[in-house]
Parts: structure tokens; sequence; C-alpha cells
């Protein structure tokens, strides 16, 4: 048996008393001489030091109780005081022996947000007459500190690799060297036996293999605590202890196990006589296990309480000085608090009703007023599969205020698992939480921030990869502050807690956000207030047919203007992606960039003008449901992906690689799983080639096929995701560097938003709301912010749905919009040269297209519809004509006959001309992308109707689409008023190539002339008034042909 023996500690003793003592032999005589005996029958305890439940307790922190009586030096020896992460039973200095206070001087520190129990047990005796104290434990919680403040970030990520399938977890300092340790419960496949694992912290958040115990059933569940009170941790669970050596090596306690079927477990000194007892859920009850001081149990009191417990919490809930029960009922929302009498009788509590019944639930004092509140994660039964997270604040004697919602689930996302714990070091208690994901899938940890009375707000979330279990919080890098680990499938995963960032904006962009009628061989530039760090990461740039993740010389490390000269050229009229990531750091090492996305579109050339001829429509084997143009064997054109059904029953995407003038040749086709409605082409794995991801309306699972570089796939990563999810997008949601995933699911009227980890695997199960019907969607940055928002058409509720991205993938519900009937499909794109996206959508059942003007800042106001044929819809925005402005193509009309209609911009957003050429029947799905190697923009479309399986490509021609004439309507002047210049645009008709303009003040005076150079059909010209005063003045300007223009312009 261990011997209560006290060390003296080689530190200085903080007095808790103001006045007192510096070191610990004058505190222990003054001490002496200040104990006054209290006339009492029993000693009881006055006050405590820290205080009950506190959560921000000094690390260095004595444990001071004061009582009513003296204490007797003999007994006084048996004030245990137990860590929960380090070292078990603490030793160190007790001072104050025969007196009414005792003061014990632990001989380490507590770790960051450790829970410390201290148990003052009736063993310790009156020192007058040998009453026995009236038995006490508490608990209180130790500050945190350090830089971090809850950014988990995805660099941080450290994955240990390891036998069997991890599902809990848990941090403690196994082998007493002073870091936190992983221990794991396992389950081993095909076999009835578990795995203790246990991983060796290197001091620094790096682990290394250390031991195993192994147990003759499945330890689903564990939990460390010194139960033998010898100085270090060992290992419960539901089938047994492993007593610890002291050195992190682990015995099976021999002898009968009384316990069976056991599932949660806590341990805590519930009889208050100074040991560890066990609590664990056996069969559905509550069991109590007595601990006889040395880690062996027997059995206590059953308590039967609810239908089915599933999650169980121990702690001080009436503040009485002993240790309650709270269990939460997994099919019914009335949880169950159990009150001890301090001898481990427990008798049922105050009712405490939640909204839903129990899937975990957390004991923590979250609004600062000494005790216990309840925070729950509750799913809702009566409401199918959603759920919430729940409080209930605590009066302070286990009555609880009403129930506060804290968050909300749609669908099948309900909440799993929650923990609480100080991770921004302010002293109070936050919150993280897991939810179940999409079939149970998951791979997202949240955060809400305490204001410190209990109120939450979101922070940001913590990708741990797919389907973890019980995350844990320690300071497992020894920086003070809390670290969070996570059991994942076979691995753990760990994420260090980082520092906020101080960033430094994009002051300027090259192309501008938005460009349409970029350079082909264009070179791309960022500049920022401040000289960037020598060796800074660069830019990364997308291209959407070509490559993916693009090649080329990064320059401008070291000072303010980042670039980027792509070895290629980008293809005619493609839509690139560039990321600016927050991994790009200041010279001075004090700032990261604010992530940005900056969208842009590839100039269109050649000759075609808009009319589309040939009549070619490729033979498929089976239902083409699906085509995209992408150039996947990288010899430079575009060649064609289309996913359908075959008729044996196959399914696949066929591959059609490109001659280089627009003829195919068939390839090997692709198998996938059943039903491929969509297909979506990007570089999922950043390795400069193409891949593709097929959704499937008959499956829930999207396969992924990577390229190898030259048009040949293999198998990638699965995505998990609902039944009818048929529907995709790719785009950097996160602004970090990759391609992210969205599926749109129109029978849940959601947006699933999947992370990408960089190498083409997925996490995240972020389901984002719309309205009624989403058939289809796309992505933009609306609001002008740099992150990519969400759009979708919502064809049930004749609305738009409008989702503004907040920068970390979480997104607003706005209201929603009303357009045309039964709108079908939606485009973005810059329509009125004011560089920001405009939106387009497609009403099948009113035969129009509505077009709304963005106002910069996400909000659209209606301009107009354009008149098409009724029918199955689909729209797409493209530089037609090659005039640097985007015109409208849609598919349209029945399934036994089908058109593909062009409408072209005037530049200001204005629609004319109704050049239409035939398809197949019923195209369920547009491309666009110059096929021939021509310049300009030719069309494929995959043709759905039965029998059809055909694939129509159209190129496009020289002959003009009845381009309307440039009106002095179509002028653009802005900013209006102007501060240091303006910006005039108008298009322009061919063969006008100047401009004169005039600038005359009030007077009629001129003030400034300019000629302005016609370039591709557009005037653009920046007029500078910077050094004009204030005032009013009249814009002149002359073009061949037309009537002068005026124009008021306001100069401030």
């Amino acid at each position: 048996m261990y011997t209560s023996t006290f060390l003296l500690a080689a530190r200085k003793v903080a007095s808790p008393v103001p006045g007192f003592y510096r070191s610990a032999p004058l505190l222990a005589g003054l001490w002496l001489a200040l104990g006054v005996a209290t006339q009492a029958q029993n000693p009881t305890v006055s006050s405590l030091s820290p205080t009950r439940n506190a959560t921000n307790v000094a690390r260095t922190a004595d444990v001071v109780p004061r009582f009513t009586l003296n204490i007797s030096s003999a007994s006084a020896g048996n004030l245990r005081v137990f860590g929960s992460q380090l070292y078990g039973r603490r030793l160190g200095t007790l001072i104050g022996q025969g007196s009414s206070i005792l003061l014990f001087n632990p001989a380490q520190d507590f770790a960051p947000g450790e829970v410390v129990s201290v148990s003052l047990p009736a063993t310790m005796l009156s020192a007058s007459n040998g009453s026995a104290l009236s038995k006490h434990v508490y608990q209180f919680t130790a500050a945190t500190g350090g830089t971090g403040r809850g950014r988990f970030a995805d660099g941080s990520a450290r994955t240990l690799a390891g036998q069997g399938t991890p599902h809990t977890l848990v941090l403690g300092d196994v082998d007493n060297d002073g870091h936190l340790d992983i221990v794991t419960a396992k389950n081993i496949s095909g076999g009835n036996y578990g795995l203790l694992d246990i991983q060796r912290n290197n001091g620094n958040g790096t682990f290394s293999s250390w031991s195993s115990l192994m147990m003759n059933t499945e330890p689903a569940y564990l939990a460390l605590g010194d139960v033998d009170a010898d100085g270090d941790l060992d290992i419960v669970t539901p089938v047994g202890v492993g007593l610890n050596d002291g050195n992190g090596h682990f015995s099976v306690a021999t002898g009968f196990w009384p316990f069976i079927n056991g599932r949660r477990l806590r341990l805590g000194d519930v009889d208050a006589d100074g040991d560890l007892d066990l609590l664990l859920v056996s069969a559905g009850r509550v069991q109590v296990g007595l601990n006889d001081g040395t880690g062996t149990f027997s059995p206590g009191a059953l308590l039967t309480s609810g239908q089915y417990i599933n999650s169980l919490e121990v702690g001080d809930l009436d503040n009485d000085g002993d240790l309650d029960i709270l269990a939460g009922d997994g099919n019914s929302p009335q949880y169950n608090v159990l009150l001890n009498d301090g001898a481990a009788t427990f008798t049922v509590g105050a009712s405490l009703t939640m909204s839903g019944s129990a899937q975990d639930v957390v004991l923590g004092d979250v609004d600062a007023d000494g005790d216990l509140d309840v925070v729950s994660a509750e799913y809702i039964l009566s409401a199918g599969t959603s759920g919430l997270l729940g409080l209930r604040l605590n009066n302070g004697n286990a009555t609880f205020g009403s129930h506060i919602l804290l968050h909300s689930f749609n669908y099948t996302v309900h909440p799993r698992e929650v923990r609480l714990g100080d991770i921004d070091a302010d002293g109070d208690l936050d919150l993280m939480y897991m939810d179940g994901g999409i079939n149970g899938i998951s791979n997202v940890i949240h955060l809400k921030y305490n204001n410190g009375s209990g109120s939450f707000i979101s922070g940001p979330d913590a990708f741990v990869g797919y389907n973890p279990y019980g995350p844990a919080l320690g300071d497992v890098d020894n920086d003070g502050d809390l670290d969070l680990v996570t059991p994942v499938d076979r691995t753990v995963t760990i994420r260090l807690n980082q520092p906020p960032t101080v960033t430094m904006p994009v002051t300027s962009l090259t192309p501008a956000r938005n460009s349409v009628g970029v350079a082909r061989n264009a070179n791309l530039a960022v500049s920022f207030g401040q000289a960037t760090a020598s060796g800074t990461a660069p830019l990364a740039v997308f291209s959407s047919q070509r490559q993916g993740l693009r090649q080329g010389t990064a320059g401008g490390a070291g000072t303010a203007t980042l670039t980027f000269d792509p070895t290629r050229d980008f293809m005619p009229g493609e839509p690139i992606s560039v990321t600016v990531p927050g991994s790009i750091v200041s010279s001075d090492g004090t700032r990261t960039a604010r992530p940005e996305v900056v969208q842009l579109r590839a100039a269109a050339t050649g000759s075609g003008r808009g009319s589309f001829s040939g009549s070619l429509n490729l033979p498929m084997p089976g239902q083409a449901r699906a085509v995209a143009t992408a150039d996947i064997d990288n010899d430079g054109d575009l060649d064609l992906l289309v996913s359908g059904a075959m008729p044996n029953g196959y399914n696949g995407v066929m591959v059609r690689l490109n001659n280089g003038d627009a003829t195919f040749t068939s390839a090997p086709d692709i198998s996938v799983d059943a039903a491929p409605s969509d297909i979506v082409v990007g570089d999922i794995d950043g390795d400069g080639d193409l891949d593709f991801i097929v959704a499937n309306s008959s499956s829930n699972t999207l396969p992924i096929r990577l390229n190898n570089g030259n048009g040949t796939f293999t198998d990638g990563d699965r995505v998990f995701t609902f039944l009818e999810g048929h529907t995709l997008a790719l785009g950097d949601m996160d602004a970090d560097g990759d391609l992210d995933l969205l599926i749109g699911n129109k029978d849940r009227n959601t947006v699933s938003v999947r992370f990408n980890t960089g190498a083409g695997m997925f996490y995240g199960t972020m389901e984002v709301p719309t309205g009624a019907g989403p058939h289809h969607f796309t992505v933009g940055d609306v609001d002008n912010d740099g992150d990519l928002d969400i759009v979708t058409p919502n064809y049930d509720a004749n609305t738009i749905s409008v989702r503004l991205n907040d920068g970390l993938g979480m997104f607003s519900l706005t209201p929603d919009l009303p357009v045309g009937n039964q709108p079908e499909d939606v485009a973005l794109g810059d329509l009125d040269g004011d560089r920001d996206l405009d939106l387009t959508v497609a009403n099948a059942g009113s035969g129009t297209v509505s077009v709304l003007r963005n106002t910069g800042t996400g909000s659209f106001v209606a301009a107009g519809t354009v008149a098409v044929a009724p029918g199955l819809l689909r729209l797409a925005l493209a530089d037609l004509d090659a005039d640097n402005d985007l015109d409208l193509l849609i598919s349209g009309g029945t399934a036994t006959g089908t058109t593909a209609s062009t409408r072209l911009n005037d530049g200001s957003g204005n629609f004319s001309g109704a050049f239409s050429t035939p398809l197949g029947n019923s195209p369920t799905s547009l491309a666009l992308g110059d096929l021939d190697n021509d310049g300009d923009i030719d069309v494929a479309a995959a043709n759905t109707a039965l029998f059809a399986n055909t694939v129509s490509v159209r190129l496009n021609g020289g002959t003009l689409a009845n381009k309307p004439a440039t009106t002095a309507q179509q002028l653009q002047l802005y900013p209006n008023p102007a501060r240091q210049q303006f910006t005039l645009r108008m298009p322009m008709a061919a063969g006008i190539e100047s401009a004169q303009l005039l600038l005359l003040n009030g007077l009629g005076q001129q003030v400034q002339q300019q000629t302005v150079a016609i370039s591709g059909r557009h005037l653009q010209a920046v007029v500078e008034v910077d050094g004009l005063p204030s005032g009013v003045y009249q814009l002149r300007l002359t073009v061949d042909g037309l009537e002068p223009i005026y124009r008021k312009v306001v100069v401030q």
C-alpha cells in the first residue's frame, strides 16, 4: 500500500492569506500559533481556496481549506488532491497541521485546463476531541494561458497510425514526465478483444508509440485516474483496471470484475473517503463501484433512472460538498439528477427536462456564478433527424433555469459529443461540439466562445477527418493553451491551438476581381500594404479547363507585390480562380495575408460571333446525363467527359479525346457508381492535372477519379452525402489553396459543403439551407469580400437563395428573392462591367431568363427578363462574340425539339438577338470551351432523352448574331460622385478606333481633354480628377457617327 507522505516543495509558498508568509518553515510556525479551536462537536469546512467549481485557478495555486475546528497533526495528512491529467494524487508540502487552516502546496503545477479534485475525508479529526470531520469533496479547473485563441489550424495536424479502430481517447501524463500522453481504447477487427494503445508525448505535441495493453473484450470507453493513490495515472475501463508502475507500464488488475456491459464511465470520490470511485453506465442504469483505496472496486448502488442512459457526468450540483450524478437518457428528454448524501447513497433530485433526448452532457460553470451548469447535445425524436445544443443554468441547488437554445441542426446533422474548456484563455469555459454528419459520418468539430456569462458566439471550425469519435482537450505541446486531439477512423488527429492572426489586406489585384477578357498570356499580381517575407508562399492559381493548379514562375517575395507568370497560356474564355493564401507572411513576421479568392475569365478571340453551326452528335453507348470540357490528357485541346447510364446496367464516365479540331476519339470508359447525374472537373489533389467527381442520384457516395496526368484515372477517395445529391461544383470555399466540393440536395433543400484536405480527400458536414427545390447552384464572390458565396434557384418556391460566406466556410441566411416560374438554372458574371457579379436565372415554367444586377454588396435588384422558349432550361454565361463581355447561351424546349439560343450583351447587361441552333433531344447539360482551337467559345450538350444517347457539338461561326448598335444610353460612368478618378465604359460598333473626351466646369470652361483609344469594340477610360476643385462638371464624349454624349460628374 502507498504510505501517505508529503515532500517538501522546492518552490516558495505563496500565501492565500493577505500579509502571511513567504517561506514554508515560517508559515508552519506562525500557523500553529494562530490556530484557534472553535467549540463544536465535529469540525466542518468553513471556506475553500480555490473556491468550489472555479474555472480559472492559477496553475501554481495552493489548496487551502479552513475548518471550524483545529485539525489534528496526525490526521491532517489525509487531505487528498487528485489531478486528472498530471501525476494523479499530488505530492507536496502540507502546512498548518494542528490548526484550523491547512495549506497544501503541490510539488508540481497543475496542467492547463486540468480538473482537480480535493477530498477532505472523515479520517481528518478534530485536534481537541478527536471527532471526525464532516467529509467534503470539491473540484476546480486550472487556468489556461499561452497564445492559442481557438484557431485549430490544418497546418498543425499530426496523424498517428496504429492498430485497431479508436473509440475513446483520453489525455494524461502516464509516464510522469510532465507531458500529456494519448491513451486510446481500440477495437480490433475480427476479434473479441480490445487494445489500450499508448502514444508517448515527446514534449512538443509530437508522439511516438509507447506501449499497449491487451484486454479480453473491447474496452469501448476509458478514464484516467490514480485509483491506487500512488502518484501516477491508472487506466480504468468498463472491463477492468490497468495499474501504472509510475513509468507508463500497466498491469491488468487480477480478481473478479463485478461489472458487465459497461459503457460511459467517470471517476470521482463519491463516498468522500479519499480515493477515486467508479461510476459507469451498465445495462441502461448507473452503477457505482466503490474503491477500497487500492484500485479494487466493489459494487455500490445500482441506480435505476430513465429508459436508456447513454451519457454520464459527475459533479457537485447542489453545492453541499459531495459529488452528484447527471445521467442523460437517449430515449427521453427527461434527464436524471441524482443527489448524493455524502456516503454514495443517491436520491432523485428535481426534474431536469431538456428539449431532446441525450446524446452527450457536460457540466461546468459557464456563467461564473460558482455552480455547475448543464450543456447538452440533444436529439429531437419528433423532428426526425434534427437536434440541438441546449443549456440549463444552475440555480445553485441542483434546480435549473429554463432551456436555452445554443444551436439548432437541420436534417440528419445532429450533435454527438460536447466538451467544455477555456479555449481562448480568457478565464471562462468555451464550448466545442461534434455533429453526427450525414449518415453518421462527420469530420468537423465546432467551437463556440463564451462571453463570460454563459452566452456563446460561433468560432472557427476544426477539421479533424472522417468519422471522429470523442475528442479530448489538453495542452499537448506545453505552450499553456488547450489543444484538440481526436480519434478518427483508424488514426488519431492532433490540432494545435493557434494564436489569432493579424492580417495584411490586399490593396490591389491585377487583373481586377471578376474581370472578363483577361489576356490569355496575362501575369497575375497581388499587392499588400507592406512587404512580404522572402520565401513566402506563392499564389494558388487554378484553371478550370487546362492543368488545374497552374505551374509557373512566382515572383515578388520580399516586396509588397507578389506576381505569378503561368507556364502555359489560359484557354479561351475559361474561368480562373486565384487564391491569396493566409500562409503569405509579412517581412517582419507579424502579419499574414487575409485569405482571399479572386475569380477571372480569360479572353475569347477568334472569328466567332455567337452563331453556332455543325450537326455533330457524338454517339454514346448509354444515356448522356452530363458533359464537361477539359484538357484531361494535357495536350492543349479540350476533351469531353460524359457521365451516363449504360443499357447493360453499367454506369460510368465516357471519355472522348479531342484530336485538336473538334473531332473526337473514344478512350476507355470509366466505371462509377449507380445512376450518375452530374460531373465536375477540377484539380482536386493539386498535382497539375484535371480530376473529376461524379454525383450519383441513387447512391449516398460520390466517387472521385484522380488523373494520372495523361487522361487515365485511378480511384480516389469517396465522399459520403445524401442519397439524392445530384448537382456538383468545386471552389475554394475556405481560401486555403485547394478546391472544396459542393453538392446540391434538391429534395432536402440544402447545399452540402465538403472541405478538401489538399490531397483530394474531403471532410466537413456543413449543410447550407436553401429555398425549396434547388435543382442547380453556382458559387462566386457576390459581396466582394474575397470569399465564394452560394446562389441557388429554387424550383419549387420560384425564388433564388443567396448564401454569403464568412470566409471560413460558414454561410448566412438572407431572405430569398423572387424570380420567374420554376427557376431551373443560374449563372453569375459581371454583365455590366462594374466588377461585381450579376445574376441570370433560367425560369423553365415561364420561358424567361431573369437578370438581376448586383449592388456591389451581394444584394440584387431586378433588371428585366429575356424571353426564351419554355421547357427544360440550362443556362451559361460566356463571351460568345469576343467583345469582352458576357453573353447568354440558353438551351430550352421539349424532348422532341431543343435548341441553343444566343443572346448578346451590349456591355451594359442588356441582351438582344435570338440566334438559335438545333441540339439533340432534352439537353440536360451544357459545357462551353474552345473545342476547335480557333480562339472562340464552342458548345457541347449532353442529350438525355430516351434513346438519344448523344452529345451535340456546335462550333462558333463568324456571323454576328444581330449585335445592337451603340447608343448614348449605354455609357457607364462610375463612381459618381468621384473623389480621385472615375471610369468610363461603353460598347462601340466595329471600325471605331478612338473617341474625344472633354471635361467642362460650371462656367463651361474646358478643364481637361483626353483622346481615348477603342480596343475590342469597347471604350474604357480612367479620368483623373484628383487636382480639380469640388463641384459639378460636365463630361462631353464625341464618337464618330454619334451625336456628342453629355453626362454630369460630381467631384468631391
